[in-house]
């Protein structure tokens, strides 16, 4: 199961890096984008062709429209697309002219040197984590509201059997 806000877009959870600004510029990280709304896969295809690697969590829905139930795909985390870049190769795809759609969203935790929030990075292992859970194609997997989790942030779960082993 997992546990998630009702807007899907805390970061109280965020883990705190402890990178240099440096290394910071130059290795690839996973940047959090807030995306306008329903535009979600035409950013992820625009950030691909300028050649960023990008993960967009997706899931099967049942809509009704005109009366009649209709599966559809959609995404898991509205609003939300994650980049894989150096902040280098991110900024000028969020600078471009071009660019109504795609803005950082940022870490309201902190502030950098300049007394600024910095964009908000999800560490690889817990992205590897992320994918991994959100790629798992199964109808019984049920996602749980907040008040329904009974674990406190910092308590370390490891799930031993079944589709989230590893995790």
């Amino acid at each position: 199961f997992s546990c998630q806000s009702k807007t899907g877009v805390s970061v109280e959870n965020a883990p705190q890096e402890s990178d240099s600004i440096a290394q910071q510029e130059q290795s690839k990280q996973w940047f959090v984008l807030r995306v306008a709304y329903h535009h979600e896969q035409a950013a992820k295809d625009w950030m691909e062709e300028l050649g960023i690697e990008t993960y967009l969590a997706m899931h099967d829905a049942e809509k009704v429209k005109n009366g009649k139930k209709k599966r559809v795909r959609e995404p898991l985390i509205p609003n939300l697309l994650f980049a894989h870049a150096t902040k280098k190769e991110i900024a000028p795809a969020l600078a471009a002219p071009g660019n109504a759609y795609l803005s950082y969203y940022y870490d309201h935790f902190r502030t950098d040197v300049d007394g600024k929030n910095p964009p908000l990075i999800v560490p690889d292992k817990q992205m590897d984590n992320f994918i991994h859970l959100t790629s798992i194609d199964n109808d019984h997997i049920l996602f749980v509201d907040r008040s329904q989790c009974h674990f406190k942030s910092g308590d370390h779960v490891v799930v031993t059997d079944g589709d989230f082993r590893g995790i």
